[in-house]
């Protein structure tokens, strides 16, 4: 489900919670993974569009998945302890969680036939 072509993500976005402005989309933009930033992962595809979140640390990517989908992956609740304890020290602590509790807002959705989430 996951591709990259030319750098850019296939059929699936990529929204860094940390600094906004950076963000890969299938159409233009091609998102830098930084250390220690939030990334939310979802297919374009809305009814397949499970949203990951994954942080980077030291070349390592720490990943919560299928957040969006009840007892199929992580909870909502399990990344923002996470991250709670990791930005115990950084300015920008609540901005960030408050764009990890939206998460659903960064990113790019598409209809095709059903208008639901596919989490079975």
């Amino acid at each position: 489900m996951f591709d990259v072509k030319d750098e850019r993500p296939l059929k699936f976005t990529i929204f860094d919670l940390t600094e906004i402005s950076n963000k890969g989309t299938s159409l233009s933009d091609c998102v830098k993974l930084k250390n220690n930033h939030v990334y939310h992962f979802a297919p374009i595809q809305k009814r397949y569009s499970f949203s990951h979140i994954v942080i980077l640390e030291d070349g390592v990517a720490k990943v919560f998945r299928s957040i969006n989908c009840k007892n199929k992956g992580d909870s909502l609740e399990d990344v923002i302890s996470y991250l709670s304890q990791k930005l115990k020290d950084n300015s920008d602590k609540q901005k960030i969680l408050d764009r990890v509790k939206n998460y659903r807002k960064y990113g790019i959705y598409t209809t095709v036939d059903t208008p639901y989430l596919e989490c079975s």
